[in-house]
């Protein structure tokens, strides 16, 4: 006895005797051009067996949509946390690939702090130093923020010209140290003085941005 022979020919078995349904969804993640996650999933059923099974193609296609259904939301959930992950990630600052930027900027900030005593800019001082900066001067004097802000506007002290030379920049995970030399020239209190000297300041990257937390300097002739 033939399969026709025991399941005989209706609308349902004749149209889709021999058919065969696909159902699937996938999904891709791509990052720079690389493919980080594929994920594909399908499934098949041939008329045939739903035939013998009394089921017709419209009521499998309705009663199977559910899966891919679930599958798709389950796919977008974990999109939606994969981009959170990256996103967090992308955010975060690498140290070991800024290296070369970091050095370039701190120079510009140490040239922006030569620019703001020269000209008395407390202002513009105070937002590249840290609230809990220490200043040591080559004296000895040691200053926290204030003072150093205060020392700052002293109109008794009278600079034409403040310089660095040889800078270099030492850089470590969120934190660098700039080395150098000095040459400052001017009036205090109406007495010229002309001063060369080496600087060591410490950089901390916090808030998205630099700040100095502390600064020495020595002088080596005046």
């Amino acid at each position: 006895m033939t399969l026709r022979d025991r399941c005989p020919p209706n609308r349902y078995s004749q149209r889709y005797l021999h058919a065969k349904c696909s159902v699937g969804a996938s999904a891709r993640i791509v990052l720079c051009g690389r493919t980080i996650w594929d994920y594909r999933v399908s499934m098949s059923v041939t008329g045939a067996k739903a035939a013998l099974a009394g089921q017709t193609l419209d009521k499998r296609r309705d009663g199977q949509m559910g899966n891919p259904t679930k599958i798709m939301v389950t796919l977008f959930l974990l999109l939606c946390l994969v981009l959170v992950l990256l996103s967090g990630s992308l955010m975060a600052r690498d140290p070991a690939n800024d290296v070369s930027a970091d050095a370039t900027k701190l120079i510009a900030l140490e040239n922006a702090w030569n620019q703001a005593q020269l000209h008395h800019d407390s202002n513009a001082l105070n937002s590249l130093v840290s609230d809990e900066f220490v200043y040591t001067d080559y004296d000895g004097t040691v200053m926290n923020k204030a003072q150093f802000l205060a020392d700052l506007k002293d109109p008794n002290y009278r600079a034409s010209l403040i310089a660095n030379e040889d800078a270099r920049v030492i850089s470590y995970p969120n934190v660098a140290i700039v080395v150098g030399t000095y040459h400052t020239k001017g009036t205090y209190k109406r007495q010229p003085f002309e001063h060369y000297g080496r600087f060591t300041d410490t950089w901390l990257y916090q808030n998205y941005k630099w700040q100095c937390v502390a600064s020495h300097t020595n002088l080596i002739k005046k």
